[in-house]
């Protein structure tokens, strides 16, 4: 297990959530934004976790992993296939609309 003296991120992660909790601000935790429109309206400040990514471990044989906060899904999802695994859920995809036709139309790709 990383510990906050190992690792500067999570250090200023720590220091933030604690000055917070000290000073009453409430925090939402944000990883890469691209579920951010997705929910209800936001409440407190950002406190970003994408400085916090990788697999901190992985035992195939055991069916059992553990990422860090931050690590991208999709680079989770291609650790697993190296070993023919997948994760025990499908992860919702949203994709942008590049164009105000396409999003009327209904199509997630450029028309």
């Amino acid at each position: 297990m990383t510990s906050p003296d190992d690792d500067p991120a999570l250090r200023a992660l720590v220091e933030r959530v604690r000055a917070a909790q000290a000073d009453g601000t409430p925090l939402e935790i944000a990883g890469h934004g691209s579920k951010a429109f997705y929910g209800g309206p936001r409440h407190g400040e950002a406190l970003h976790t994408t400085g916090l990514t990788g697999i901190s471990s992985y035992e195939p044989t055991e069916l059992v992993v553990s990422a860090r906060a931050g690590t991208p899904i999709a680079e989770l999802e291609a650790a697993l296939a190296e070993h023919g695994q997948c994760l025990p859920f499908e992860p919702p995809r949203f994709r942008v609309a590049r164009s105000p036709r396409a999003r009327w139309a209904g199509s997630s790709r450029p028309a």
